[in-house]
């Protein structure tokens, strides 16, 4: 202490600072990490360390006259080998971020590795002398400024000139390794990476001034030490050093608020995919808490007040945060809870399905505009679904809207990298994806439904893994709201339909019966009674009865003809490979040049155990992806071959794929007539079963259907 109110106050408010900053970046850096891996350790315990030394330094500071000589020491030789750990774990832990031991060779393993083996050389020298050597002095002698006893070297002590060189090295290296940084395997890394390099070159090199002054101040102290032992001006002396100290720590202070600013912002050590925003929100509380505690408490401690009422200031300021704490996370919670409510909010699906005749009864565009513009803040975003969704959502959302429709040619690049329900988000080449940055996969508990690519955000910032989240979980309801209204609509649509049609045969029916066949049988029956009362020969009135029972017969089969045609029956009796042949060869013989069978050994067996209800809706859906291959495969202008190809597969499920090499779906089908909704009729019937159906086309090339069984 140096005696000055002031100049203790700041000394003690910001070793505190440190302290409590230092302690919580340390255990929110390992309580954090996904995967807790060597470099995580090295982050957190380089910082915790960071926190013991200011906790001693505190102690020192504040009671160091209280403490015996033993206890002093032991504080004094703790403080110190901190101070040797410190300069070469931030060096490490600078290596460790900027990929100096991933496998990858690259330019900074070239150029760093000699300076690294170099500094453990030193490091491991500087601790040799410390621990087993007379070089470091005693808390006593330093403070009464006799350096006599330790290991001189021109009368300088012997760490006086190996330590300044020591940290130099360290904080320079750090600084030159963050100037030519290597790659990062981690999701978003290198762009992390790229925004948290301002902060940690800012904390480096506060770091390297802290190294500088550290070092004029030891020297300062060398040479003028003999001057004030002469002349016994040593409450000068300690005010001179208190001010440095405060000075020295206040850079300290500067370092630790940069470094947390790119740890709470990018999660550049905890290995996260993505940053939270909750995190950096949590960051600025610490910062305000132990600001507020440290002044606060250092004025206390400075005023030597009875530890009664450090005890009450204590509670008081420990309930005062904690109510500030809880304030601040009901108003966070509402203002999540107002961005999800228009995700939440009922859509009137029943209501739609009953009163409306049209069969798009779910409008998602809107929910899905309110994502990317209030919550990801983002400039532009697609939401492709995949699948067996993507039949029944009818093609990509995108935002904002357009007419123009986009398509993504290396879709199927990203389909392959997603393997695992773990993968939050992939990062992609702008070049390749419209200026698109990331795409998030999308699943259920059948697997990937859709892929939510995005672009960068409108202040240029990244997204946050509350963000993403968010959005994954709306997108995946939106997703599977959408289809199963689609489905819903369809199956209403088709029992409507049903209804009707029943309600008009029948009607037709029993006119056809009513009107036209009892009249015929009628009078047949009345020529047959009065045939011998009449002076009619036989052969009249047979031919006239001939004629009746034939007119009658005919209106009959033509009103089975129209009544719907089951081929319940026939698929039952010759299988479904079989009655998609039959179907092939009296339908669509002459419809394309080739046709293929691909069929799996053992696969009729497996069709058979199948239920002929599902069977049924099966052949009707393959049916229909033959008759589309028919009808949109060939280019009216150029007369294209056409040559189909259908493969069944045994594999997990049975799949049967229908693949033709015709001009490609989206191309064609709409210039034809084509709408799309047989083939989603066909979906919905499909999903009713257990089923899927995957639909997959590249213009001028092939148009490949999906048809995964139950």
């Amino acid at each position: 202490m140096t005696g000055n109110f002031f100049i203790d106050w700041g000394v003690i408010s910001v070793s505190l600072f440190n302290m409590v900053t230092l302690l919580w970046l340390g255990l929110t850096v390992i309580l954090n990490s996904d995967k807790r891996r060597l470099g995580i350790w090295i982050a957190s315990s380089g910082m915790l360390m960071g926190s013991v030394f200011f906790a001693i330094h505190t102690a020192l500071i504040f009671n160091g006259l209280n403490f015996t000589e033993s206890q002093i020491n032991i504080l004094w030789s703790s403080g110190w080998a901190l101070l040797m750990l410190l300069p070469m774990s931030w060096y490490i832990l600078i290596l460790w971020h900027v990929g100096f031991w991933d496998e990858t060779k690259n330019y900074l393993q070239k150029r760093q590795r000699y300076w690294f083996y170099t500094t453990v050389i030193l490091f491991f020298t500087v601790a040799r002398f410390v621990l087993f050597t007379k070089t470091l002095p005693t808390f006593i002698e330093f403070a009464s400024l006799d350096l006599s006893n330790s290991v001189l070297i021109q009368n300088i002590p012997l760490l006086i000139v190996i330590y300044p060189f020591y940290i130099l090295l360290c904080i320079g290296l750090s600084i030159d390794a963050l100037r030519f940084p290597g790659t990062n395997s981690r999701m978003m890394g290198d762009i992390a990476r790229l925004r948290a390099r301002p902060w940690l070159m800012a904390s480096s090199i506060m770091l390297l001034i802290v190294s500088v002054m550290v070092t004029s101040f030891m020297l300062w102290v060398v040479f003028k030490s003999g001057e004030y032992e002469k002349y016994g001006t040593y409450i000068l002396l300690y005010s001179v050093v208190g001010i440095c100290d405060f000075v020295i720590e206040s850079c300290i202070a500067i370092s630790v608020l940069l470094l947390g600013q790119a740890i709470t912002s990018y999660e550049i050590f905890t290995g996260k995919s993505l940053p939270r925003r909750g995190l950096f929100r949590n960051w600025l509380n610490v910062i305000f808490i132990s600001a507020a505690y440290s002044i606060i408490v250092g004025a206390g401690l400075n005023s030597r007040i009875s530890p009664f009422y450090y005890l009450i200031l204590t509670a008081f300021l420990m309930t005062f945060f904690y109510a500030l704490f809880n304030w601040r996370f009901y108003i966070e919670r509402e203002r999540y809870m107002s961005n999800l409510r228009p995700f939440i909010a009922n859509q009137n699906i029943y209501g739609n399905l009953l009163h409306h005749s049209n069969i798009e009864v779910t409008d998602i565009n809107t929910s899905f505009n309110g994502l990317c513009k209030n919550i990801l803040e983002t400039k532009f975003a697609f939401l492709i679904p995949l699948g067996a969704f993507a039949p029944l959502i009818g093609g990509n959302i995108q935002y904002p809207e357009s007419d123009l429709e986009v398509e993504f040619e290396h879709l199927n690049e990203i389909i392959n990298k997603i393997d695992s329900h773990e993968i939050i988000s992939i990062d992609l080449d702008p070049k390749y994806y419209h200026n698109s940055i990331m795409a998030v996969p999308l699943w259920s508990e059948r697997g990937i439904t859709g892929v939510l690519i995005l672009s960068k955000k409108i202040d240029g910032g990244l997204y946050t893994q509350e963000e993403i989240e968010i959005a994954r979980s709306v997108c995946e309801r939106l997703i599977d709201t959408k289809a199963g209204s689609e489905m819903a609509a369809w199956l209403m649509e088709f029992q409507r339909k049903h209804i009707t049609e029943t309600q008009l045969l029948d009607r037709q029916a029993k006119r056809i019966l009513h009107d036209d066949v009892l009249p015929l049988l009628h009078t047949s029956l009345i020529s047959l009674s009065t045939l011998g009362e009449q002076n009619e020969t036989v052969n009249s009135v047979s031919q006239s009865l001939n004629d009746h029972l034939i007119e009658a017969h005919k209106k009959i089969s033509n009103l089975l003809r129209e009544m719907p045609s089951g081929s319940f029956f026939e698929i039952n009796k010759l299988g479904l490979i079989e009655s998609l042949k039959h179907f092939l060869k009296n339908e669509l013989l002459n419809s394309f040049d080739d046709i293929t069978w691909l069929i799996d050994e053992n696969v009729d067996e497996q069709l058979k155990i199948i239920s002929p209800t599902f069977t049924e809706v099966i052949f009707y859906a393959i049916r229909e992806a033959i008759r589309n291959a028919a009808k949109y495969g060939r280019d009216e202008q150029e007369e294209n071959d056409l040559n189909l190809v259908i493969s069944v597969k045994n594999e997990d499920k049975i799949k049967i794929i229908i693949e033709d090499d015709g001009i490609g779906m989206k191309e064609n089908s709409r210039a034809k007539g084509g709408s799309g909704q047989g083939l989603a009729l066909h979906s919905t019937m499909m999903a009713v079963i257990g089923g899927y159906i995957i639909l997959e086309s590249e213009a001028k090339k092939y148009t490949r259907v999906t048809i995964v069984l139950p």
